[in-house]
């Protein structure tokens, strides 16, 4: 009976803490305004390449005061 409170209390506390670090990382986000660039062309050893990601959707450049970001994780894979 003790070793089941015990647990009970465990994971009561664990949840408050994950659910109150959501909170604090929600209040640490900024929006911003960002474009997405379909226009980039992407050359990988001489061909073009056109990123994916996990489920076959193309994948755009993001635009972001003058600078082009984009995702690696595609590339990676390659």
């Amino acid at each position: 009976m003790k070793n089941k409170k015990w647990i009970l209390t465990a994971g009561v506390f664990g949840m408050v803490l994950t659910g109150s670090a959501g909170v604090y990382a929600g209040t640490q986000l900024e929006t911003i305004k960002a474009y997405l660039n379909h226009g980039l062309g992407i050359e990988v050893n001489g061909q073009k390449f056109t990123p994916t990601g996990d489920k076959g959707k193309n994948l755009a450049s993001i635009t972001y005061q003058g600078s082009t970001y984009c995702r690696f994780v595609p590339l990676q894979m390659r």
